[in-house]
């Protein structure tokens, strides 16, 4: 779990520095971001992504927490983030394999199948289509293990709260377990999983619909103290429902179908094509599955809220444990001698694109490293900024500027968390030519990502080979 990291670590460059990124970028700078902030000293968090200064709210505990730990350790923030990584995703590849021992006939091929199948495989016709695997969250599983370790404190509270309720055994701990969890991390899953119970026993075994409710019941109150203030933090503060309205994804009902249905490839198809045969003669556990892609599927298309595609989190477990079957009797024709190896074929074959891209990620690119130079120009700016300065800049500077600094604030960073980022992104360049008036009192051209920026007409009060630094009193355009 750790040797990604630390191959990154080992190879770096002597001018450079080691972001730590393996998977999605944009949001892991993000959490590091998140994690510098509670180092810092705060447990609540305010936006450091949109030039406006911000309330603080409640929210993005688990990354306050871990830079909390970093500051008590003494250890980077990133070398604690691939340690909570590592060790979250240990323990949640362990307990999925044994639950997938306890609760399948076919345990090597369904664990598989619920973590590779989560890869997809529409990037394989172009990037049009590969929009829609990046809107049907069931890539949750991998973006935990090789990502973003919030994942796999939702995959660790998933897997305790069905294992309570198939197993009937320690029920309000691990279902109090499974509500701490998802609580801090993704409050709004609480509208699913615990629901998915309630839903198979009032549809399949009514005799369970008691022990259903009291798990529901159970991880509601573990997630209360942690839930409440957020809730109120949603209702009360204007900044936070706008940027909860900008994570929102307009699609045609067909589209939600094929990101639903054909975005876990093949093991996807096999799931729910035999969801009708297994409402009527599937065991318990293919029914709760059965119930899972249900309910997913119908909060998916009617929640009202903006990122409803969200409810699809870890949707391939399911899809593995349903698919399972189908892939083990597919082996046992084709080879009835050597049926292991023709299960392990078949597996390869239907998350082919998924195992291809485990490569990546300790392939250096663009993003692996950062020059020495670019975190000496931001860290000479937030000495000589103040707390509620912000930073002209463009998006892809601005997405890792709060990496590594506490102020200026960036004036565009990720586009979902940069409070109206599109018209806010619309001034960068004309601010730079001199067409539109500074909107900050700093500027800042990463040279490598930024030439597209013209250079304004006055000297920068820093500069290096990598990033110019400007305050914009002294422009003359």
């Amino acid at each position: 779990m750790l040797t990604p990291w630390l191959i990154q670590l080992a190879a770096t460059p002597e001018d450079h520095v080691p972001t730590g990124h393996l998977v999605g970028y944009e949001d892991y700078v993000t959490f590091i971001a998140k994690m510098e902030w509670g180092k810092a000293g705060h447990w609540t968090y305010a936006n450091r992504y949109t030039p406006e200064p911000t309330e603080s709210v409640p929210i993005y505990g688990f990354y306050l927490f871990l830079g909390h730990l970093s500051e008590w350790t003494g250890l980077s923030t990133v070398w604690v983030f691939h340690l909570a990584r590592s060790a979250l995703g240990a323990a949640a590849l362990i307990c999925w394999w044994l639950f997938c021992r306890r609760y399948s006939a076919q345990p090597a091929v369904a664990c598989a199948l619920g973590l590779f199948a989560s890869f997809g495989f529409f990037k394989l016709f172009g990037e049009e289509l590969w929009v829609y695997e990046h809107f049907v969250q069931g890539h949750a599983a991998y973006m935990g293990i090789l990502g973003f370790p919030h994942y796999l404190v939702d995959f660790l509270a998933v897997l305790a709260l069905f294992h309570a309720y198939l197993s009937g055994r320690s029920v309000p701990l691990l279902a109090a377990l499974a509500g701490a969890g998802l609580g801090p991390v993704h409050p709004f899953l609480l509208a699913l999983f615990p629901v998915i119970p309630v839903v198979h026993a009032v549809c399949f075994d009514r005799a369970k619909l008691r022990l259903a409710l009291t798990i529901a019941a159970w991880a509601g109150i573990a997630s209360a103290p942690v839930v409440v203030p957020q809730l109120i933090a949603y209702i009360q503060t204007p900044w936070l429902q706008e940027w909860r309205a900008q994570t929102g994804y307009d699609a045609l009902w067909w589209e939600g179908l094929i990101r639903l249905c054909f975005t876990y490839g093949i093991a996807g198809v096999l799931a729910w094509g035999s969801l009708a045969w297994v409402l009527r003669r599937g065991s318990e556990v293919e029914k709760v599955c059965a119930a899972w892609l249900m309910t997913a599927a119908a909060l998916l298309f009617f929640a009202p809220i903006p990122n409803s595609r969200e409810f699809a989190f870890f949707i391939s477990l399911p899809v593995g444990l349903l698919a399972a079957p189908h892939v083990a009797r597919f082996a046992e024709r084709v080879a009835p001698a050597r049926h292991k190896l023709a299960a392990v074929a078949a597996v390869v074959l239907c998350c082919a694109h998924g195992l291809t891209m485990l490569g990546t990620v300790v392939i250096p690119h663009a993003d692996t490293y950062h020059p020495k130079a670019v975190v000496e120009g931001l860290k000479w700016l937030e000495a000589e900024s103040g707390p509620d300065d912000a930073v002209l800049c463009s998006w892809a500077a601005g997405s890792f500027v709060p990496m590594y600094i506490l102020h200026p604030r960036p004036w565009v960073g990720h586009p979902t968390e940069t409070l109206d980022f599109a018209n806010k992104e619309k001034l960068v360049k004309p601010a730079f030519e001199g067409k539109e008036p500074p909107p900050t009192r700093w500027a800042v051209i990463v040279k490598k990502i930024d030439r597209e920026l013209p250079i304004p007409n006055a000297l920068p009060a820093y500069e290096n080979d990598e990033i110019a630094i400007w305050e914009t009193g002294a422009w003359k355009g």
